[in-house]
C-alpha cells in the first residue's frame, strides 16, 4: 500500500507508477491527463492510475486542490476495477462519499505499521474503499457492447416476425433474456417500451 493525503497549491505529477492508484478530490479543482486527454477535475471526482501508464495531473491554481490517494495492487484488482467500471480508458469516477474515503485513508495510515495485523486491517479497509466506488459501477465498454448486441437482435427479430403478433416475451425468449431486462433496454436506449 502507498497512502496520503495532499494539499497543494500547484502541484504537479508526471510520471508512471508501478501499483495502480486511485486520488479523491475533497476540495479545490484540477485537471489529469492521460493518452493525450485532459479531464478538468472538481470536487468529488476521482481518477484512477493504472500500472505503467504515463499521466499528469496539476491542480488548479485559483482553486487549489485538497485530495487523497491511494496506491494498490493485487491479483483479483483489475477484476475489481473491471466490475466498478474504471480503466485507463475510463480512468474519472465521480464519489459522494468522500468523508468516508477520507476516514478509511485516514485509518490506513493510522495502521502504517508493518505487521500481519496491520497488514490485514490496511486490506480490509482497501476492500471497503473499493466497496464505495462500486456503488455507482461505471458502464464498461463491455457492458454497453453487449446491451447494444441484444437490442439489434431484437430489432432484428422484431423485423422478421412482425407479423406473426409476437410480444415482448417472445422477443425475451429469443435472445434468452429476461422481458424486465429487455423493456429496461428499450427504454435505455430506444426511449420506448
Amino acid at each position: 500500500f502507498i497512502l496520503g493525503y495532499c494539499m497543494a497549491m500547484v502541484f504537479l505529477q508526471r510520471g508512471i507508477m508501478a501499483v495502480h492508484c486511485s486520488a479523491v478530490e475533497l476540495n479545490g479543482k484540477g485537471i489529469f491527463q492521460i493518452r493525450e486527454k485532459t479531464y478538468h477535475l472538481e470536487t468529488g471526482q476521482g481518477f484512477l492510475i493504472e500500472p505503467d501508464e504515463l499521466t499528469f495531473y496539476q491542480s488548479d491554481a485559483q482553486e487549489p486542490w485538497e485530495y487523497l490517494w491511494i496506491g494498490f495492487n493485487g491479483k483479483m484488482i483489475p477484476e475489481f476495477l473491471k466490475q466498478i467500471g474504471l480503466s485507463s480508458a475510463h480512468p474519472i469516477f465521480h464519489c459522494d462519499k468522500k468523508k468516508e474515503l477520507y476516514w478509511l485513508v485516514n485509518d490506513m495510515l493510522a495502521h502504517s505499521k508493518s505487521n500481519f495485523s496491520s497488514d490485514l486491517r490496511r486490506t480490509g479497509l482497501l476492500y471497503e474503499f473499493l466497496s464505495i466506488l462500486a456503488l455507482n459501477p461505471l458502464e464498461s465498454d463491455q457492458q454497453v457492447d453487449s446491451e447494444y448486441m441484444y437490442i439489434n437482435q431484437a430489432i432484428e427479430y422484431i423485423k422478421n416476425n412482425y407479423w406473426d403478433g409476437i410480444h415482448i416475451y417472445d422477443i425475451a425468449k429469443y435472445l434468452c433474456i429476461d422481458r424486465s431486462y429487455l423493456y429496461l433496454l428499450f427504454h435505455k436506449y430506444l426511449k420506448q417500451s
